[in-house]
């Protein structure tokens, strides 16, 4: 291969979590450096570093690199980009050039050097978690494990709440402006039945985007007018155990695929993130109805 090809292999291997490949292409000596300033910055020699330098990287931000253009110098080979991902305490995104220099010797890297705009990186592992304005809610906060089970939970507390209020109750607004406890359970149910196509595309295609749900469409135009309590309460059970199991059927890596959602705005984010946002809308809404109700 030429010092291109190599590159370009290592590039593969780093994509595919291929460390045989990886390992394969490296020199047991390289040397790979990187701001120290940065959590898995520094210099690391060997495969042994190599393995400390990717455990550092990987076990702090989930990214992957964009290649912009690669080319071959009289003693290196030279690629830029962008590095695209996330921030895994906080689930903060960044996107990030990059300037990647590879030294290379008999078909193996000897030597690398990878720079990013660091300050740009240093912010993005600063700024907090992304939390829901109204209620506070922390979509990283939420394991996988526990995603189906709160889902569950609250739409069973507000199926009940729904049918303790009654038709009367359940169906008037606190406000003009402010949806009834009905309307809201509605949206849930129909948000649970969305959000579960929404999972399978997002393991059919990749990186889709969604139709929006129209949820205040199916309010105005009268949609859940003729809507029962006790009906919509059953319904939400119903639709949260169907999305509860679903989603416990999915596996890491299934969970790791991205798709684009438009809320609250334009954003990669993954099948798991998908999943947390279910919860968000069950427990936000739940406080909504129990607002209202009072």
């Amino acid at each position: 291969m030429t010092e291109v090809e190599v590159v370009e292999a290592l590039y593969a291997a780093m994509a595919a979590s291929d460390l045989d490949h990886l390992f394969a292409l490296v020199d047991p000596a390289v040397v790979i450096t990187q701001d120290p300033r940065l959590p898995w910055g520094g210099r690391f020699e060997g495969h042994d570093g190599l393995t400390a330098f990717a455990l550092a990287l990987t076990g702090t931000i989930d990214s992957r690199v964009a290649v912009e253009a690669m080319f071959a110098t009289d003693t290196e080979v030279v690629q830029y980009g962008r590095t695209r991902g996330t921030v895994r305490a906080t689930d903060v995104p960044f996107d990030i050039p990059e300037v990647h220099r590879w030294e290379v010797r008999d078909g193996r890297a000897v030597r690398a050097h990878f720079t990013i705009d660091t300050e740009a990186m240093l912010a993005a592992l600063a700024a907090p978690a992304e939390a829901c304005p109204a209620c506070g809610f922390e979509w990283v906060a939420v394991p996988a494990a526990d995603i189906g089970t709160r889902v569950a939970q609250g739409s069973r507390t507000l199926a009940a709440r729904l049918r303790a209020l009654g038709p009367d109750a359940a169906t008037a607004r606190p406000a003009p402006d402010v949806w009834s406890a009905l309307e809201y359970g509605a949206h849930v149910r129909d948000v649970l039945m969305n959000i579960r196509d929404r999972v399978i595309v997002g393991l059919a295609e990749d990186t889709p985007s969604f139709k929006p749900l129209y949820r205040d469409l199916r309010v105005d135009a009268g949609l859940y007018r003729a809507e029962q309590p006790d009906v919509v309460a059953t319904e939400l059970e119903l639709t949260a155990d169907l999305f509860a199991r679903t989603f416990a059927a999915l596996t890491d890596a299934q969970l790791a695929r991205p798709v684009i959602y438009a809320y609250p705005a334009d954003r990669e984010r993954t099948i798991l993130w998908m999943g947390r946002q279910v919860v968000h809308e069950v427990e936000h809404h739940l406080g909504d109805v129990e607002r209202g109700s009072a």
